[in-house]
């Protein structure tokens, strides 16, 4: 899964509802520093000017929105926020640069208020409080928690989209949706929050590579033919996918990864349906996003992986077959008939269980 680190490091490349002007000004104004040397960090570029009686500023031209750092050398002190063409104004004490203030960004503002929406559910379900719990908790309350993360898990994906909804201008949206891509059922769906957005947003990367995953995702369909691939099995036997697909009835492509609890959680159902169906012509491939093979075969004898076993053991976001069947997560299955035909696509526990049923019935 896409993980909270990799959200946050989104959500400093912000948007605004107003037309960006030309540059950029930053004036800083902070109480207790004389004379310093600070520094204005941005993308692979870096400036640097002197704090004289508390002032400083900072003058540029972007554009896109980016994030940005304001670093003080002495301290190392560092406030993190949106850098947008416009007049920026930063206020702080010494002590305490983190939660100075930033006025003039429609980018912050925007910022502060999607960070209220999520903060306020946190509050409600007391996220903190039984994340903290979780470690302790004996089956039973582990179970009563698992329903509280799932309801908690909705609630946050539902706000995300409507945060979408309510800000088509905003440079939010696209950051949001790239983040919550795995939640859409099909193309379609996807395609009506992405067509909600501003024209304006159109040249804004991250809405560039959602565009590219929309396409991708379309041609991974349910109805659509699955696109072959070759990658090495546990012996460093090249395996075409292709090749399995004469010789079965159906054949299960399922996505995983060693360090991914449900995709382990669901290698057990797997195995149940592989025993159960494969003498009446299932077969399963599964491709592992790892990249440690030590990790890989460890998991696959865990877990008694029976049938064939692939994986490139390239990163993810260098990976071929993830940019080729357009995979949000790491957990995720296609199940094709004998001419490659995609019929259904992340179909798991008991679900495969009564697909596979009622397809061999």
């Amino acid at each position: 899964m896409k993980n909270a680190l990799f959200l946050l490091s989104c959500l400093l490349i912000l948007g605004c509802k107003t037309p960006l002007k030309d540059s950029f000004l930053i004036q800083g104004n902070i109480e207790g520093i004389e004379n310093d040397f600070v520094v204005l960090h941005y993308k692979n570029h870096s400036d640097t000017t002197l704090v004289k009686n508390g002032k400083f500023s900072f003058k540029g031209k972007l554009k896109q929105p980016l994030p940005c750092t304001i670093e003080f050398v002495s301290s190392g002190q560092e406030k993190a926020f949106y850098l947008e063409n416009s007049k920026i104004k930063f206020i702080a004490n010494s002590n305490d640069i983190a939660n100075g203030s930033i006025t003039g960004s429609q980018l912050h503002l925007e910022y502060l208020e999607y960070k209220n929406i999520l903060n306020k559910i946190d509050l409600k379900y007391r996220y903190d409080e039984i994340n903290n719990e979780w470690d302790s908790a004996n089956t039973q309350r582990r179970n009563e928690l698992e329903l509280i993360f799932s309801k908690y898990d909705q609630e946050i994906l539902n706000t995300k989209k409507q945060f979408v909804i309510d800000h088509p201008g905003s440079y939010y949206s696209p950051i949001i949706l790239f983040d919550i891509d795995w939640s859409f059922e099909n193309s379609k769906e996807f395609f009506e929050f992405i067509s909600v957005l501003d024209p304006k947003l159109d040249s804004f990367s991250y809405l560039i590579k959602i565009k590219e995953v929309f396409q991708r995702l379309k041609n991974v369909e349910v109805g659509k033919k699955a696109p072959d691939f070759t990658m090495n099995n546990t012996e460093d036997d090249p395996v075409m996918m292709s090749s399995l697909l004469k010789s079965n009835k159906y054949l299960l492509i399922d996505f995983w990864a060693s360090s991914c609890g449900s995709c382990r959680k669901e290698n057990k159902n797997m195995l149940r349906a592989y025993r159960k169906f494969h003498d009446k012509g299932l077969n399963i491939l599964s491709i592992s996003t790892d990249f440690n093979k030590n990790d890989w075969l460890n998991a696959i004898k865990q877990d008694s992986l029976e049938w064939i076993n692939v994986c490139d053991f390239t990163k993810w976001n260098k990976n071929e077959i993830v940019q080729l069947y357009a995979l949000r997560q790491s957990s995720e299955n296609l199940l094709l008939d004998s001419t490659g035909l995609i019929i259904a696509k992340n179909i798991k526990g008991e679900e495969l269980q009564s697909k596979l049923t009622e397809l061999f019935n």
